[in-house]
């Protein structure tokens, strides 16, 4: 019954942003709260390199974006189970420049349906576009995991014609003594490179709010320790977003 709880409260939490924007559309352009849906779709669900899906889920989220503050929600619902079994709560700050921005937030991390204790992280990110676009994020759980995590995420886009791109994406990331990623060959939380990430997508432009994007994507673990906690996992998916 829980999980049947936050779903109807994730459905409300629909149903008052769809209210904010018919309201919103009394305020002026400038000051309009950016709003969008996305529905993503995987065959696993793969979390710094964690299986933690029995396979298939969907992963229903929305954004809100007010001048430089967001808040985004998204569940997971693992078709097998037929449960929602995860929530997701992020706020957040932006800036930026031309070339650089900057992100801090807070993520809570909500289990409704696993023998898991809620958590929550802090982060802060910065992303810059070179050659290729690269991305930098700092996590640190300062409730159950009480300790860091390191992502490092680089990707080129190349256009296919006008309403398409081809994304090529990698990942390195880095275990920072967090106990919810396991311990490693010493029996202890490890400060070590944790896994890494290859993936191709299709970003095609459906229509001028709306974008769908099928992915592949292939993880593995980069050291030691990681293999003792993950590993290597394929796994693929299709992601689509409406903004509004």
């Amino acid at each position: 019954m829980r999980h049947e709880r936050k779903l109807i409260s994730l459905i409300s939490i629909l149903i008052s942003i769809i209210s904010m924007i018919f309201i919103d559309q009394a305020v002026a352009e400038d000051n309009r709260l950016s709003t969008s849906f996305s529905l993503d779709s995987y065959s696993n669900y793969i979390w710094r390199g964690r299986d933690i899906s029995k396979g298939f889920v969907l992963q229903p989220g929305i954004d809100l974006i007010e001048k430089q503050y967001g808040f985004n929600v998204m569940g997971n619902f693992d078709i097998k189970d037929a449960k929602l079994n995860e929530l997701l709560y992020t706020l957040n700050y932006m800036t930026k420049s031309d070339d650089l921005a900057l992100n801090f937030g807070l993520v809570y991390y909500e289990f409704t349906a696993h023998n898991h204790r809620d958590t929550m992280e802090a982060y802060v990110s910065m992303s810059a576009k070179f050659v290729v676009d690269a991305i930098f994020t700092i996590y640190y759980d300062f409730l159950e995991g009480k300790g860091g995590f390191f992502e490092s995420d680089f990707s080129y886009s190349l256009p296919i014609g006008t309403l398409a791109k081809l994304k090529l994406a990698s990942d390195f990331n880095m275990d920072m003594s967090n106990s919810l990623l396991g311990r490693g060959t010493k029996n202890q939380y490890f400060f070590n490179f944790y896994n890494g990430q290859l993936m191709a997508s299709f970003i095609i432009k459906a229509a001028n709010n709306f974008v769908i994007e099928p992915l592949a994507a292939y993880s593995y673990p980069l050291t030691k320790d990681a293999e003792l906690n993950i590993k290597d996992e394929f796994f693929y998916g299709i992601r689509a977003k409406l903004a509004i």
